[in-house]
């Protein structure tokens, strides 16, 4: 048995340490926050007016803005390592998994959906890009305690949820070949499945599901990450599509 994923499984603890620098620069409390949200950073991803950013960040003039402002600005500029070192790894996780896993990576269902996944990665590293670019602007007008920022916000949903599409259907386009190798894998596929399905049920409300989906996106990825680390027994070679 061999480890042919171990050197992505160093790009995803790489991965692992920039998402804790980012958790630990960012702000920890903030508030108040919309119903059913207890993640600063995720609420203001998801701000959908400026009254809850105003809210989130506190009274104008006050110390208490500018220290969250400066928090969440560290956070989000860290956040340009993450981004890229997620991107990496899932876009290298879905180039070499079905050789690794043993699959056929000709059959025409496995080249499809590796192309379709790398397609992804790369679409939500550039999607994160823009978003970030975005609360940056915010922040920016949140310190001059006048300017208005409504329209760095309507941006900002034009590309912060088509992020988190992106991370979710990369991980459901993967699921087969995640589930049936077993393990960590599995648990990063069936994790996956699980944020995916609360994607859908935040994009009409945020709240709890909103949450649940940013945590199983962030425990798949550890997951994928361990699992590179699995020794594999390649499965029966697959000749036809999956």
């Amino acid at each position: 048995m061999a480890q042919p994923l171990r050197r992505l499984g160093f790009l995803g603890l790489a991965t692992a340490a920039a998402a804790i620098a980012v958790t630990v620069a960012s702000p920890i409390e903030m508030g108040p926050l919309p119903d059913g949200m207890r993640t600063p950073v995720l609420a203001f991803e998801l701000a959908i007016d400026a009254e809850e950013v105003e809210a989130m960040f506190g009274a104008r003039h006050s110390i208490e803005r500018v220290q969250r402002v400066s928090a969440m600005r560290a956070g989000t500029q860290l956040d340009f390592v993450l981004l890229a070192l997620y991107t990496l790894l899932l876009a290298g996780f879905a180039r070499r998994m079905h050789a690794a896993l043993g699959f056929d990576p000709l059959a025409l269902g496995a080249l499809r959906r590796k192309r379709a996944a790398i397609t992804l990665a790369f679409a939500a590293g550039l999607l994160d890009v823009l978003e970030n670019r975005e609360l940056l602007a915010i922040l920016d007008r949140l310190l001059m305690n006048g300017p208005s920022f409504e329209d760095a916000l309507a941006r900002l949903a034009w590309v912060t949820w088509p992020k988190w599409i992106a991370l979710a259907a990369w991980f459901v386009l993967l699921s087969p070949e995640l589930l049936r190798a077993g393990g960590a894998l599995r648990l990063a596929g069936a994790s996956g499945i699980v944020a995916a399905f609360a994607c859908g049920l935040a994009l009409h409300g945020r709240g709890l599901a909103a949450e649940v989906m940013a945590l199983g996106i962030a425990v798949a990825m550890l997951a994928l990450t361990v699992g590179c680390f699995r020794r594999i027994e390649p499965l029966a070679l697959q000749r036809t599509a999956l």
